[in-house]
């Protein structure tokens, strides 16, 4: 939805989702995290031909870190707290992900990057070192099909 965490209308995000088509539902479940954290949100995303789930916690300070992702059926672990950039590379364009990579090392430097080989695609992931602005995420995802920044 694009909201920054101290945004106004966070309180009412629910029924701004509701209006704009989207369905949440929360479910508490009983048992331990699966995540090992006793303050865990796993999300379940869902669309026509997409799924998603990210599991994270917060940590404490408001750093939250992403400790599992399933997506495309691949299992990412990332190595720290957001922000996190994913490409997913259908083509399997190795040009295209060195670009990429060289960009993200200038704009918006990162700790790790971690390489899932899939059938059908690779994804690509990058630990940043600091939190990348709005124009940032904006630049590189309009360059860069398959980019998901969180």
């Amino acid at each position: 939805m694009g909201f920054e965490t101290d945004d106004p209308r966070v309180p009412n995000s629910q029924e701004i989702a509701k209006k704009m088509g989207l369905e949440i539902e929360f479910i508490e479940e009983p048992g331990d995290s699966p995540i090992n954290h006793p303050n865990t949100a796993v999300l379940d995303m869902v669309g026509r031909d997409k799924k998603m789930r990210v599991s994270g916690c917060s940590i404490g300070g408001g750093a939250i870190e992403i400790r599992e992702i399933m997506l495309r059926g691949m299992e990412i672990r990332p190595a720290g707290p957001l922000p996190i950039i994913l490409y997913i590379d259908s083509d399997k364009n190795k040009e295209k992900e060195l670009a990429l990579t060289k960009e993200i090392e200038r704009v918006a430097p990162f700790e790790n990057r971690q390489v899932l080989q899939g059938k059908e695609c690779n994804i690509y992931e990058f630990n940043i070192k600091n939190y990348m602005r709005d124009k940032t995420k904006k630049s590189l995802a309009s360059k860069y099909d398959g980019i998901i920044c969180l």
